[in-house]
């Protein structure tokens, strides 16, 4: 996860960077007023997915991973059986 982070954060970079040169060399208007409302934008869209990251990690991780220690536990342990002999 940590370099999917970090890949994304350096793809941001260069195209930021690629952006801001077309800019100024005049291939490329940006338009600065529209660029803050842009910046909210992208900053409510990874609230959202981070949301679902957090619903995500605190529901269905703990649930799959007490299965999976069930099922190892049930698998690994020997059965012991009772002698009916009373």
């Amino acid at each position: 996860m940590r370099l999917f982070f970090k890949i994304t954060l350096l793809a941001a970079i260069v195209l930021l960077a690629m952006g801001y040169l077309a800019h100024k060399v005049g291939w490329m208007e940006l338009p600065g007023s529209s660029l803050g409302e842009a910046w909210r934008e992208i900053g409510l869209a990874v609230g959202r997915q981070t949301e679902r990251v957090k619903d995500f990690l605190s529901g269905y991780l703990p649930a799959g991973a007490a299965t999976v220690t069930g099922l190892g536990t049930g698998l690994t342990r020997r059965p012991q059986f009772d002698d009916d002999t009373d």
